[in-house]
């Protein structure tokens, strides 16, 4: 199930891709909006690109490399740091914001669009 904040975001990405009737109204029935919404529910979580995750105003999931076998997982918004080299973690309920050095991104750290299972994360390499 998707969030309601990734419902909201495809809501708005379809008012702007379709045109709009005379009385302002978007031509999408609820109906096609909810088989979109069902469409992407159905995707595999996916390792993210630093563009698809740095600044995208969406919360994502960030692995970390414990150790040979085990890591950890948490949700964070991550933003380009101030020196526009490495990231920046924002994290609910946390005023700290952790810095996640670019060198580092697949070797220690990579970002998913959605929770991978254990399996998942097991099943793509580490740099």
């Amino acid at each position: 199930m998707i969030s309601q904040r990734e419902r909201n975001h495809i809501i708005e990405a379809l008012k702007n891709a379709i045109p709009y009737a005379e009385n302002g109204m978007i031509n999408v029935s609820v109906e096609a909006t909810n088989e979109i919404i069902e469409m992407l529910e159905e995707q595999e979580p996916k390792l993210l690109k630093p563009e698809e995750f740095a600044g995208s105003y969406d919360y994502v999931w960030v692995e970390t490399r414990v150790s040979e076998n085990r890591s950890g997982l948490f949700v964070a918004d991550i933003c380009l740091a101030s020196d526009a080299i490495n990231y920046e973690l924002q994290m609910c309920g946390q005023s700290d914001r952790p810095i996640l050095e670019h060198s580092q991104l697949g070797k220690r750290w990579r970002c998913w669009n959605k929770k991978p299972t254990e399996a998942q994360m097991r099943a793509v390499k580490w740099e």
